[in-house]
């Protein structure tokens, strides 16, 4: 039980992480004619994708159901997915010029993204190959 945990708390603290980013490392604001950038529209999505992670990963600790914790694992998987992709120019997008902060907020977000996927795997994983206990 305990060995399945740790990958809960590391999906939990992926999301926690994902959430706070955009204050750590701040994307741009303002573009010309006070209209946000698009760097801003996209961490507005990722920010409501990993609030979702977070109430998901929170999640699996109260969860008893083998088919319960396997579904959120894949959701887990789906919203680091989403999270990975959301900054390309064909979704939204950041700013084009790569000495913008939004570059850097974006490599950090597509690395904890993968934490977040490669958890979110080992969870659907665990639960797909199991009887049904922790």
């Amino acid at each position: 039980m305990l060995k399945i945990k740790w990958i809960y708390a590391l999906a939990l603290l992926a999301g926690i992480a994902l959430l706070v980013l955009p204050w750590v490392f701040p994307v741009c604001s303002i573009a010309g004619r006070n209209m946000p950038m698009r760097c801003f529209f996209a961490y507005q999505a990722e920010f409501l994708l990993a609030l979702f992670t977070v109430i998901i990963a929170v999640s699996l600790f109260f969860t008893k159901e083998k088919e319960t914790k396997q579904l959120t694992g894949f959701f887990l998987v789906v919203a680091a997915v989403l999270i990975f992709i959301i900054p390309a120019q064909w979704v939204i997008g950041i700013c084009g010029h790569g000495d913008s902060p939004c570059h850097v907020t974006t490599a950090w977000a597509r690395g904890l993204s993968l934490v977040l996927g490669l958890a979110g795997l080992a969870i659907t994983w665990k639960f797909r190959e199991n009887t049904g206990k922790e």
